[in-house]
């Protein structure tokens, strides 16, 4: 008898298995590793200087070269955010993701290998007799005997699933739009990294421009002071109004801290914008940008990366209805079963395929068809949105830009007129000290009311860039990802 062993099947198939598995070794979390990559994060890296080049070519002004030995002015951090912005480095990762998903997807089912053996018993039942004495004295005896043979049976079949509905190549579609998606995301998520930057930077930049102009203020008063205690020493001032310098110079040294501690805190916010450290060497110039991105026409948002966003994930779920749609329709699977017992062997070819009967994929056809709604409003909803955002954000610009114009042409000449006047009697021996007081309080004020509304414009017109979408076309969203 000719007998084949399971196993003899079995192992050529497992090396087979193992050969063609995937091997990735384990990378646990190295907190110290960690820990000093962030710390010694460097800023001058060539996809820093890539960023910092796209962005040069894409502003309206005369960018310098990329250079951080003076400091990180305003251009260099925001190349430095695109690249080490935490969310867009997530963001990134994500996004190769997709990509890995969309290339290895759309492949046939792995063939299923099922192997069995066993040992079969099989009952006979057969009649033997024996006959006893001769002639007529003969007589024969007849008995049942149940006899038991027993023979090895093999048995190996292999399943084989052949998508003839189309769906592996309607999945693989899928996928691939579902990348597009992602790279949108990156794109969109650069705008709103580089809104963020911008704005933080002015903030910052506001906050020690406060500073100073309080330290300033407070040494001008400080010597206004002097004088008015000296006059007060001679009978010349009464105290009460030499005292209002001494508790306006209190209460702005009071404001001076709180806005220090301000300034230290709107720091450690843009650095971690920027993806580095609250201690990282690194030295922020300030600056207050205020450089109006072009006019762009409403109509022309389409190209908005937030819009081919939403229009890229509203054809990801039209790819991912047509996937279920084709799950409604059978694949072929084809099973051919060798079986051996003894001397003797057969081959069998089956083939089988479920019915859509019963199920149909009636509930996943009803979420994509679902979805499909819902991204659809999505779509709208966004480009409603959109045009929105750039109406409030033109009238917002018009209305600092208006007030910083009205300030500078008319209010702060006053002031400086005044001051002069004040200061020219003083030094004739006439001291008005109530309108002395009164002047440095409203020179301080308009200064802060001046900058507040510099601060304004800069956030409006970092609005206004991010949803004109003025960088998108410079920035790319593809800059090979560091790991």
């Amino acid at each position: 008898m000719r007998y084949i062993c399971p196993a003899g099947i079995i192992a050529p198939s497992l090396l087979l298995i193992f050969a063609g598995c995937q091997h990735l070794p384990p990378r646990p979390l190295n907190l110290p590793e960690i820990k000093l990559s962030l710390k010694e994060r460097p800023v001058d890296v060539a996809p820093v200087r890539a960023y910092a080049d796209a962005l040069a070519i894409a502003s309206a002004e005369s960018v310098p070269t990329f250079d951080t030995s003076d400091g990180l002015n305003l251009n260099e951090g925001l190349a430095v955010a695109l690249w080490y912005n935490p969310d867009l480095r997530i963001a990134r990762i994500e996004m190769e993701q997709a990509s890995a998903i969309a290339q290895t997807s759309g492949r046939w089912v792995d063939p299923e290998l099922n192997v069995s053996g066993g040992r079969k018993e099989v009952t006979e039942n057969t009649t033997e007799s024996v006959t006893v004495g001769q002639g007529e004295g003969e007589k024969t005896y007849t008995w049942d005997v149940r006899k038991i043979a027993r023979s090895w049976i093999s048995i190996g079949s292999l399943s084989i699933t052949v998508p003839v509905s189309g769906r592996l190549r309607v999945e693989k579609k899928l996928h691939q739009s579902e990348y597009y998606t992602h790279i949108l995301r990156v794109a969109e998520a650069e705008l709103f990294v580089l809104e963020e930057a911008r704005n933080g930077w002015a903030h910052w930049s506001a906050s020690q421009e406060r500073i100073k102009l309080l330290d300033e203020y407070l040494a001008l008063l400080g010597r206004f002071a002097q004088t008015a205690e000296s006059l007060a020493k001679v009978g010349e001032l009464p105290s009460s109004n030499a005292r209002l310098f001494m508790i306006e110079q209190m209460r702005k040294e009071a404001e001076r801290d709180r806005e220090r501690a301000n300034e230290a805190e709107r720091r450690v916010s843009l650095l971690q914008t920027l993806g580095l450290l609250p201690d990282a060497a690194v030295e922020l110039v300030p600056q207050l940008s205020i450089v109006y991105p072009p006019e762009v026409d409403i109509l022309a948002l389409d190209e908005h990366p937030t819009i081919k966003r939403v229009r890229a994930e509203y054809q990801s779920v039209e790819d991912r209805l047509k996937v279920e749609l084709r799950k409604q329709y059978p694949d072929l699977t084809f099973s051919p079963t060798y079986t051996e017992e003894k001397d003797e062997s057969s081959f069998v070819l089956g083939f089988g395929f479920p019915l859509p009967v019963w199920n149909a994929n009636r509930q996943g056809i009803a979420e994509a068809a679902g979805a499909r709604d819902i991204a659809r409003a999505k779509f709208e909803m966004e480009y409603q949105r959109l045009i929105a955002e750039v109406a409030q954000a033109r009238a917002a610009l018009a209305g600092s830009r208006a007030q910083r114009t009205r300030l500078m042409e008319s209010v702060v000449p006053v002031i400086d007129q005044q001051m002069s006047e004040v200061l020219a009697l003083m030094n004739v021996g006439e001291v008005d000290i109530l309108l002395l007081y009164e002047t440095l309080t409203q020179m301080l004020e308009t200064q802060k009311e001046l900058l507040n509304a510099a601060l304004a414009e800069a956030l409006a017109v970092s609005r206004l860039a991010a949803v004109v979408a003025s960088d998108a076309t410079a920035i790319s969203a593809s800059v090979e990802v560091e790991h």
